[in-house]
C-alpha cells in the first residue's frame, strides 16, 4: 500500500509539475500574441521567439496548447476563424460531436493539433454525416483539398529526408545545392535551416552563414552557435565572445544557450 501511495504521489507531482509548465507556455504565449495579434510571428518560429518572453525555465518547440500555437502562428485573426468555423460545423448537428469536442478541449492544454492526422481527424468528426460524403460538389472539393494538403507535406518531408541523407555522407556541397534550389519546400522548416548553416560551415562559407543569420532575429541556439563560430574566424575570438554574451542577457532562462557557451568559452580557453 506504501509502495502505491508513494508511486501515485510521485505521478501526481509529475502531473502537477506538467501543468504548470504548460500554463506557464500559454501565458507567454499569450504575451507574444499581444505583440504580435494581427499576423502572429509566423508558423515554426515559437522555437526562435519565445525565449525572449520566458517567464521560467523550460525547453520547447511548440507551445503545449493548439489554440495558442495557432494565435502565436498566425494571429488572433487565424483563432477567431478557426472559432466561426467549428461554431459553424457545431450548429449543423451532424458527426461525431462529443468526440470533436473532446479532441478541442484537449488540445488546449496539448500540442495535438500540430499533427495534420489529427486535424484531419478534428474535420472528419465535425463535418461526417449519414448522407454519402461525396454527394455534393462542395463536399467532394474537401477530400482533394485535404490531398493537396498532405501531398504538399509529404513532398516537403521527402525532400527533408533527401537533405538530411546528403549530410549523413558528407555530401555538404549536396546539402548546399539541394536546400537553395529547393527553398520554397524547405525553407520553413527549421531544422532544415540548420543543416544548409552546418553545410556553409562545413565547405568553409563563413561570410554567407553570416549574411543569412543577420537577416534573421531572433535566432535558434543551432543559429546563434554557428553565427559565433563564423564571427570567430573573421572578426577574431572577442567579437565572438560578445555574441553569445548578447545573447545570454536576452535569455535569461534558456538553460543550454548558458552550457552551449560555457563548453564554447571552454573550447576555445576563454576567461
Amino acid at each position: 500500500i506504501g509502495g502505491v501511495i508513494l508511486l501515485f504521489s510521485q505521478r501526481f507531482h509529475s502531473s502537477l509539475q506538467s501543468l504548470a509548465e504548460r500554463l506557464v507556455q500559454i501565458l507567454d504565449a499569450l504575451r507574444i500574441m499581444a505583440e504580435h495579434p494581427l499576423l502572429g510571428i509566423g508558423a515554426g518560429n515559437w522555437e526562435r521567439w519565445y525565449p525572449y518572453y520566458q517567464s521560467a525555465q523550460y525547453t520547447s518547440t511548440v507551445v503545449h496548447s493548439g489554440i495558442a500555437q495557432m494565435g502565436v502562428d498566425a494571429g488572433v485573426f487565424a483563432v477567431a476563424t478557426a472559432g466561426v468555423f467549428v461554431f459553424f460545423a457545431w450548429k449543423r448537428k451532424s458527426g461525431s460531436r462529443a468526440a470533436a469536442a473532446f479532441l478541442i478541449l484537449h488540445s488546449l492544454l496539448d500540442f495535438t493539433m500540430q499533427f495534420l492526422p489529427i486535424g484531419l481527424l478534428l474535420m472528419a468528426l465535425l463535418f461526417s454525416e449519414e448522407a454519402p460524403l461525396l454527394s455534393t460538389k462542395r463536399s467532394r472539393a474537401l477530400p482533394f483539398a485535404m490531398g493537396l494538403l498532405c501531398a504538399g507535406c509529404l513532398c516537403s518531408q521527402v525532400a527533408y529526408k533527401q537533405l538530411v541523407y546528403h549530410m549523413q555522407h558528407g555530401a555538404w556541397a549536396a546539402v548546399t545545392e539541394q536546400y537553395e534550389q529547393q527553398r520554397f519546400l524547405l525553407g520553413s522548416n527549421p531544422m532544415a535551416h540548420g543543416v544548409y548553416l552546418h553545410g556553409l560551415y562545413a565547405q568553409g562559407d563563413l561570410r554567407k552563414i553570416l549574411d543569412t543569420v543577420d537577416g534573421e532575429e531572433p535566432l535558434r541556439l543551432e543559429e546563434i552557435v554557428l553565427r559565433a563560430y563564423a564571427v570567430r574566424e573573421i572578426e577574431g575570438e572577442d567579437a565572438a565572445c560578445q555574441v553569445l554574451l548578447e545573447e545570454l542577457e536576452r535569455r535569461i532562462y534558456q538553460v543550454n544557450l548558458f552550457e552551449q557557451t560555457a563548453a564554447l568559452f571552454q573550447e576555445w580557453q576563454v576567461n
